[in-house]
């Protein structure tokens, strides 16, 4: 096991990064960028779901001038089974909804205590898209993390993608979750780009990678605006929870194509995805 990620660093430190032109994520210049919270570090633990689901909840609150800061060790330990590793956006969503119901609004997991409405889980829906079910559907996405067996709506990947440029245009930020072990993915320069600019664009290439497990359900991260380059092509800011770390001091700046690769699933406004299908 060892010898193989040693094998897999190699190659794609020293052959496939070579290859990627790093110089496209340069003078991004930012259109939008959402009232978010400061960045966090979730350390070595597993809840990058819990950190990026409480950021984007923070971020509805600050829409309404609300000033609050959500525990995502709380979700964490009040999860359906809290003795396994890792969870999905439905997985805080579901823990969120039984606390409020159950306990309401307490210091526990949030402060100060809001006074205004709390965001319901409901207000929420979360997006995938594979050719290989059927669209407008709900699908259950085999991957590690989703033990609890939590549906995704499958739509077209065009409308994925148009659903978070059209979130962030509307004053909404989303969620992310996909893949960043490709070569084009790299923390420490602080951007998430594509290898090869035509593969794995389109909707067959994204299953045949989800297929052969080379789509997987890594990271889970903020998406807080969007923007381009001096090419203009189109760029969203990531925040991410692994601490000030990076060229961008905790952001990432993802290419369109990136998105469009390796995105696994997408956390959305239900409004905004009514607006832009039928559900």
């Amino acid at each position: 096991m060892y010898l193989a990620r040693s094998v897999r660093k190699l190659i794609r430190e020293n052959l496939l990064q070579k290859r990627i032109d790093w110089t496209q994520a340069e003078d991004i210049a930012m259109d939008i960028v959402l009232p978010h919270s400061s960045i966090k570090n979730q350390g070595r633990t597993t809840h990058c779901w819990a950190y990026s689901m409480c950021s984007m909840i923070e971020s509805e609150l600050l829409a309404s001038d609300t000033v609050c800061h959500l525990n995502p060790l709380y979700f964490a330990a009040h999860k359906r089974y809290p003795n396994r590793r890792g969870g999905l956006a439905q997985t805080f969503l579901d823990t969120y909804k039984r606390i409020t119901e159950e306990n309401g609004t307490t210091e526990e997991w949030i402060k100060p205590l809001p006074a205004g409405k709390m965001p319901n889980a409901e207000n929420y829906m979360v997006l995938t898209s594979f050719a290989h079910s059927p669209y407008y559907r709900n699908t259950v996405l085999n991957v590690p993390d989703n033990y609890e067996r939590f549906p995704s709506y499958n739509i077209p990947l065009d409308k994925m993608t148009e659903a978070v440029k059209h979130s962030l245009r509307n004053g909404h930020t989303c969620v992310w979750e996909g893949d960043i072990h490709g070569a084009g993915y790299s923390h420490k320069r602080g951007v998430a780009l594509t290898f090869m600019p035509s593969f794995r664009h389109n909707a067959f290439m994204r299953s045949l990678a989800y297929f052969f497990k080379f789509l997987k359900d890594d990271h889970m991260m903020h998406i807080v605006g969007m923007g381009h380059n001096a090419k203009g092509q189109c760029f969203f800011l990531i925040k991410n929870s692994i601490g000030e770390t990076g060229l961008h001091k905790g952001y990432i700046y993802m290419s369109e194509d990136y998105f469009r690769t390796n995105t696994l699933s997408l956390t959305v406004r239900t409004d905004i995805c009514r607006s832009l299908f039928r559900i």
